[in-house]
């Protein structure tokens, strides 16, 4: 979602981008990291562009790998 710069991606780029993996701005997108931080940003940038249905899941790896009862795949 970033340019080499570190800039964001144009909302164009964006939508051809996830278009091409078959996303549209109506499914549901759960974005998440190790803490949270970095897909916190990338929820942001999906629900700017236009992905509203995109949230994050703030605790995030540390969380599901914490829990015994969820599975973690290596």
């Amino acid at each position: 979602m970033l340019n080499s710069n570190g800039t964001v991606k144009s909302q164009k780029d964006i939508e051809a981008l996830l278009t091409s993996k078959g996303i549209s701005k109506e499914d549901e997108i759960a974005t998440y990291c190790t803490k949270g931080i970095r897909s916190a940003h990338m929820s942001l940038i999906l629900n700017m562009a236009g992905y509203t249905k995109a949230k994050n899941y703030d605790a995030s790896f540390y969380e599901w790998a914490g829990d015994n009862h969820l599975d973690v795949v290596k």
